[in-house]
């Protein structure tokens, strides 16, 4: 399944994380790990990250690592490789959890 995902829509007008339900609160945890690591190392074509595939705690379990990438489109991709679970993260530039923004400023 790919997820399309909107970083913006789990923030308050501030730029920090709104009160969410706590199945939104561990996907924004997720997605946001994937922005921390691929954006400290944007210049890599594909991050083999240390995150665990977010089905991980699910009843379907699945032991794959993600791996991610920024394309030429200004978005995050990701990919589980085991389960082939993926998605995409747009509008997460300039936020908290960009560390690239020295990099591109």
């Amino acid at each position: 399944m790919t997820l399309i995902s909107d970083l913006t829509h789990f923030l308050d007008p501030n730029g920090d994380v709104a009160e969410l339900p706590d199945e939104a609160q561990k996907l924004f945890d997720f997605l946001s790990a994937i922005v921390g690591e691929v954006s400290h190392d944007i210049e890599e074509p594909i991050i083999e990250t240390e995150l665990s595939c977010r089905k991980s705690s699910d009843p379907s379990y699945c032991s794959g690592q993600i791996d991610a990438w920024y394309n030429d489109d200004c978005f995050i991709e990701w990919h589980c490789s085991d389960c082939n679970d993926n998605g995409v993260i747009s509008n997460w530039r300039n936020s908290h959890w960009d560390s690239s923004v020295q990099k591109f400023h």
